[in-house]
């Protein structure tokens, strides 16, 4: 195997790991998110204005696997229902997949934060460039 082959499948090997709570009757298969995945649900909960609660619940939802399979156990249509789920469980399996993905609520906060700065200079650049006209 080329160095390049070896990199690669190291970049795109998610890991995998077991949740255990004590609500749970059996351990619980998660898996790393993606890069695209953090990205999608970083931007889906920016566009609610910072939603943890959806941000949680899309973790969870693209984080959980089936045992046997290693598919999702939830689809987006089970979003709803995560969103309105056992606040206290559900945030500590999205903060175990997080962990997993080496990824923080903060990146959240961050993006958010961000996205509010180009929005804000892009405004005031407009309204420069108006009042200089």
């Amino acid at each position: 195997m080329s160095n390049r082959q070896n990199l690669l499948q190291i970049l795109t090997t998610l890991a995998e790991d077991t949740f255990v709570h004590d609500a749970l009757s059996e351990p619980v298969l998660i898996r790393e998110l993606t890069a695209r995945q953090l990205a999608d649900a970083r931007e889906a909960a920016r566009e609610q204005g910072g939603d943890s609660v959806l941000w949680n619940a899309l973790i969870v939802q693209m984080g959980v696997r089936d045992t046997e399979t290693g598919a999702p156990v939830f689809t987006r249509d089970d979003l709803p229902a995560l969103c309105d789920g056992r606040n206290v469980l559900i945030r500590d399996l999205a903060q175990a997949i997080l962990n997993l993905s080496a990824a923080t609520p903060k990146h959240l906060e961050d993006a958010i934060r961000d996205q509010t700065f180009r929005e804000r200079d892009a405004g005031e650049g407009a309204g420069d460039a108006a009042a200089g006209a």
